[in-house]
């Protein structure tokens, strides 16, 4: 079963990313599949990383 979790906040600078990347480096430490999706509301731009 998959799981989606989300970590959201319309202010820059408050650790989105951060926080995201260090989570999935430890879920995919753990052997879990993990899929990150970056984006910012700002700039549009986009970056995704599969661990």
């Amino acid at each position: 079963m998959s799981e989606v979790i989300a970590i959201t906040k319309s202010k820059g600078g408050v650790g989105k990313t951060m926080t995201s990347v260090s989570l999935s480096a430890c879920l995919a430490l753990n052997n879990k599949k993990v899929l990150l999706l970056v984006r910012s509301t700002r700039t549009f731009n986009k970056s995704i990383w599969i661990l």
